[in-house]
């Protein structure tokens, strides 16, 4: 896909190649909800597509007040005996995020992105019920002690 949108994400430059179930990254990628609702980040799995070369992603991610976060990853071909050979990232702070975005900013060929781990953010409703849930089996406990 190049230039495209599918399901909220868009991307430049990016494909799977023969088959392959990754992502295979030689520009960026954005991912957005499409219910535009938060989400956050917790780990992503990248390497080298040709890992004879290393190569560097930029992850950044834009929160729901607009200020963001980002990190970068250099592949070490040390321990890639395949393109497919993927080392886990921890993410951290990517929380309550609008749009998180792949860029890979070094490395003669491309990087490999595979099992992005993304979970919804609660919304505050459902902090509220959950904190009026607590209180109930809390006042419940405290009727029972004092019968």
């Amino acid at each position: 896909m190049t230039d495209a949108n599918v399901g909220g994400a868009t991307a430049s430059s990016t494909f799977s190649y023969n088959g392959t179930d990754y992502l295979i990254l030689s520009g960026s990628l954005t991912m957005t909800n499409a219910a535009h609702t938060p989400f956050s980040v917790s780990s992503i799995d990248l390497g080298n597509f040709y890992y004879a070369y290393p190569s560097t992603a930029m992850l950044t991610g834009t929160r729901a007040d607009g200020t963001t976060v980002s990190q970068s990853f250099t592949s070490s071909i040390t321990n890639q005996s395949s393109a497919t050979d993927f080392t886990t990232r921890a993410l951290t702070n990517f929380t309550n995020l609008t749009a998180f975005n792949i860029q890979q900013t070094s490395g003669v060929y491309y990087a490999s992105v595979d099992n992005i781990n993304v979970s919804a953010v609660p919304e505050p409703s459902t902090w509220g019920m959950l904190g009026l849930g607590l209180m109930l089996v809390a006042g419940a406990l405290r009727r029972k002690k004092s019968a």
